[in-house]
């Protein structure tokens, strides 16, 4: 190959000379040319040419062949010998370097470019085979599964890093040994040696894997779970050459798995429990509201005073309120868990909160002989930034588990205010007297039907959610409800801690005998006396026979629809015939079209008749919801009869002024 670089080894000047000429001649450029075999060492170390054209005997302590050996082990450069001799001991020496080819002198230059041609093709062949084989080697060696090769009789021939440390074989010990002594496994469960995957390879010809359950019995005694696949290795014309075997310790893997298991199975158990609790509390209140409602049926109750009646009638009221109280903490849970619960920070009068809380408390109590007590503890703000909602929920919560949980004794509410690192903060303490609990019952308290004692939850935490929801709650408006202690036998105290945001123009509470309903009067005047003529359109028909009795108690026409679209036909209807309703009420979910579509279409068609919204959870965002699709106002089931007859009139008496 012309410009190849060519180094000359020559002890005989003349000679020397003339192989330098014919090489610049046939177009090889000479980097050098040296007489001994320690010359030619060290400057092919200095140069690296292409090819070194070495005279076998030299003057000096190297002679060529030796010379030759140092570079082709240390440089991997080819050498063609150029000698005279042709004896036996001389040409089996240099076999022994593996030159690239012999110029016996002397010598013709077609004989000269054939050998320096062949020797540099001849090395180029070897050059990729080896780099090809390095980065076979590397390759194998850097992944993290474990590799053996063996040829065709079954001995290893390559062995990685990963395979070392699961076998406990070293690669210098592995290579040539054969790979039954190498590579033992067995089947996990009836502990027998199994045939190794690479001898059915080099008997079927064939890629197989390995079986579940397979044990690697390392050099040591270690076992460990494996698996992976072993196939064929191929010659260039496809005859079977050996087997390589890759394999993996799936001991993590096995681990993770169990880990999974075990994880779902406490999954399961828990969920069921849970499922297993709410049942509990949900039939709890269904069993005292129809064994009461079967009891208020028979002839011989109706028979009874009104006061028996009146108590019966109030049990189930009770029931259903604890039953409702259920449904929306469960409702609440399912929102926090999809992370789309809001609150809203609404200008709100606290005294007003704290005076339905009393409220609670004296209804809640009646009969129970408690003592009842409300305190302000330092000044308060009237009005402050909050969620009303969510703060009477939390409030009604601890102070409704205070109340049933104490037989005997006595509630007592203590409200105040802290300043903390420059935060004002509500601080609100309910403690009881009554049953209080045992530290091991605490444990696992604030959890959703608790998994470490369901019945310590339900003690003092209603349903088993309303204490979870209320800690999750108040932590959503950067606050927290916590256990300042329990005792069994002697109560609990539980706080509540929120931020206090003042309203400007706020005054201050000082005396619980500020906690009355004060302020602006509410908008809507109560009133038992409703006229008109109303479209109700709702889909149960049990609601639509209540409202009908409500409303029609009260004085109103009413007229029934059991889905949107029939409602929207009927005010066409109504509107034709010159006889209007006077207002819409509908519940937001019904099939066909439901009250948001209702009210959309009504106002896109410019109505503006009055439309109340029945909706089964009056939240913030619930709330919004009805008021943009044009609603004017709503009413939260279960329906309270005195609220939707008040709601119904203020809004038909608003649409009369204005007209």
């Amino acid at each position: 190959m012309a410009d190849s670089t060519i180094l000359i080894v020559e002890d005989e000047r003349i000679v020397a000379k003339d192989l330098e000429l014919r090489l610049k001649m046939l177009g090889y450029v000479i980097v050098g040319s040296v007489a001994s075999g320690e010359e030619a060492v060290q400057l092919t170390a200095q140069l690296l040419p292409d090819l070194v054209i070495m005279d076998i005997r030299l003057n000096g302590e190297l002679d060529g062949i030796e010379a030759a050996d140092r570079i082709r082990k240390k440089h991997f450069i080819p050498v063609i010998y150029l000698t005279a001799h042709s004896d036996e001991e001389t040409l089996q020496r240099a076999q022994l370097t593996e030159p690239y080819g012999y110029l016996l002198k002397p010598f013709q230059e077609r004989e000269l470019r054939t050998a320096i041609e062949m020797g540099l093709y001849k090395h180029r062949m070897e050059r990729k085979i080896r780099d090809g084989e390095r980065r076979y080697a590397t390759t194998l060696s850097s992944i993290g599964d474990g590799v053996i090769a063996t040829d065709r009789f079954g001995v290893v021939t390559f062995i990685n890093p990963v395979a070392e440390n699961l076998t406990g074989w070293k690669a210098s010990a592995a290579i040539g040994t054969p790979l039954s002594d190498v590579f033992r496994i067995h089947n996990e469960n009836t502990r027998k040696f199994v045939e190794k995957p690479v001898d059915r390879v080099l008997r079927e010809g064939v890629a197989i894997g390995l079986a579940n359950h397979t044990i690697l019995t390392d050099r040591n005694g270690v076992e460990r779970p494996i698996d992976d696949c072993a196939a064929p290795i191929l010659d260039d014309l496809g005859i079977q050459d050996g087997a390589v075997f890759i394999f993996r310790d799936i001991s993590e893997r096995i681990r993770a798995e169990q880990n999974l298991r075990l994880a779902h199975e406490v999954a399961s158990r828990a969920k069921n429990e849970f499922l297993a609790n709410m049942s509990h509390e949900i039939r709890t209140p269904l069993t005292a509201i129809l064994g009461f409602v079967d009891i208020l049926s028979d002839e011989e109750t109706l028979d009874k005073t009104p006061e028996v009646r009146k108590q019966i009638a109030h049990t189930i009221k009770n029931a259903g309120a604890h039953l409702l109280a259920i449904i929306s903490d469960i409702l609440d849970l399912s929102k926090i868990e999809a992370d789309k619960l809001t609150v809203e920070q609404v200008d709100t009068r606290l005294v007003n909160i704290l005076c339905e809380v009393e409220k609670l408390m004296l209804q809640t109590a009646t009969g129970k002989g408690l003592t009842l007590s409300m305190e302000i503890s330092s000044p308060l703000p009237d009005r402050i930034k909050c969620d009303p909602t969510r703060l009477r929920q939390i409030l009604m919560n601890l102070v409704g588990n205070a109340i049933k949980f104490t037989e005997e004794g006595t509630v007592k509410i203590t409200a105040g205010q802290e300043d903390q690192d420059g935060q004002s903060r509500l601080v609100i303490d309910i403690a009881d007297t009554g049953a209080g609990m045992t530290p091991e019952q605490v444990q696992g308290l604030f959890q959703a039907f608790s998994q470490s004692d369901s019945t310590a939850t339900r003690r003092h935490g209603g349903a088993g959610l309303g204490l979870n929801i209320s800690r999750r709650l108040a932590r959503i408006m950067d606050g927290d409800v916590t256990l300042l202690y329990s005792e069994l036998g002697k109560g609990s105290c539980f706080r509540i801690v929120l931020p206090i945001k003042q309203v400007e123009g706020s005054t201050t509470i000082t005396s619980v005998n500020q906690i009355e309903l004060k302020g602006e009067p509410d908008p809507i005047v109560v009133t038992s006396k409703l006229t008109g003529r109303i479209l109700l359109a709702e889909d149960g028909l049990d609601n639509q026979r209540l409202i009908q009795f409500v409303m029609r108690r009260a004085g109103a026409t009413i007229e029934t629809a059991d889905n949107g679209r029939i409602a929207l036909s009927m005010l066409d209807q109504a509107e034709a015939a010159g006889t209007p309703f006077d207002l819409l009420v509908t519940d937001m979910q019904m099939p066909e079209m439901d009250g948001y579509s209702l009210a959309r279409t009504l106002r896109d068609r410019g109505s503006k008749l009055p439309i109340i919204a029945l909706t089964a959870n009056a939240m913030a965002d619930d709330r919004k919801k009805c008021l943009d699709a044009g609603c004017d106002d709503y009413v939260a089931k279960p329906i309270d009869k005195s609220i939707l007859i008040a709601t119904c009139a203020a809004r038909i008496g608003q649409t009369r002024d204005e007209e």
